[in-house]
């Protein structure tokens, strides 16, 4: 047997393949995807080139959306818990604005470039790999708002990428800043951990920009 539907609206397409799918083995991730209001914008969002570096099962894995919505949490909600247990009910009904779409691709793009002009320092110099750093799932997320903040105070790719390279040039563990270090080894999706991560990388900024931003 087979259906067919033309011209469907979203909140439509969405009920078809729930109920579809109601006696089958959905993942709780395929079920949260299919679900979300702003599907599409994520979707959008999960194609920039900067997820490029991720490997075919990452990809298969949704690590790409899943990178761009903490973004999203982390920039836009007060709570920023990044556990999934409070990601996946906030992801149903998180609603991503044009605004908030465009910035966040300003984002990506920043880090996009500064990945790219770590990488050739990394070949001329002997230091830890801090674009593979940067780019981590856990790292990605945290780095938003200050990436952003960049931006609207006019730092330079140049500026920052010197500053991400320092800041995230530990020898055992990827930043310089030991307080950053322990909130990302230990409960690193709780709201406590991110807010240390926050609160570190913004200190860090405000010590090398503060006084021109």
């Amino acid at each position: 047997r087979i259906e067919y539907y033309d011209n469907l609206t979203r909140e439509e397409e969405r009920r078809i393949i729930i109920n579809a799918n109601s006696g089958k083995g959905m993942s709780a991730i395929e079920r949260t995807r299919i679900e979300m209001r702003s599907f599409e914008t994520l979707l959008k969002l999960s194609k920039h080139p900067i997820f490029n570096c991720l490997s075919e099962s990452a990809i298969k894995g949704y690590v790409n959306e899943d990178i761009c919505l903490k973004m999203w949490i982390v920039l836009y909600t007060e709570d920023q818990s990044l556990e999934t247990k409070e990601v996946r009910p906030l992801a149903r009904t998180a609603i991503i604005t044009e605004d908030q779409m465009k910035e966040i691709w300003s984002i990506l793009c920043r880090l996009y470039g500064a990945g790219i002009a770590l990488e050739e320092i990394a070949k001329r110099v002997d230091k830890p790999n801090v674009k593979k750093r940067i780019l981590a799932r856990l790292h990605m997320s945290t780095l938003a708002p200050i990436v952003k903040r960049s931006i609207d105070d006019q730092i330079s790719i140049e500026e920052m990428t010197d500053w991400l390279s320092h800041f995230f040039s530990g020898t055992k563990r990827a930043s310089i800043n030991e307080k950053y270090n322990e909130a990302a080894r230990i409960s690193t999706a709780q709201r406590g951990s991110v807010r240390t991560r926050l609160h570190e990388l913004e200190e860090a900024y405000e010590n090398r920009f503060g006084k021109r931003s």
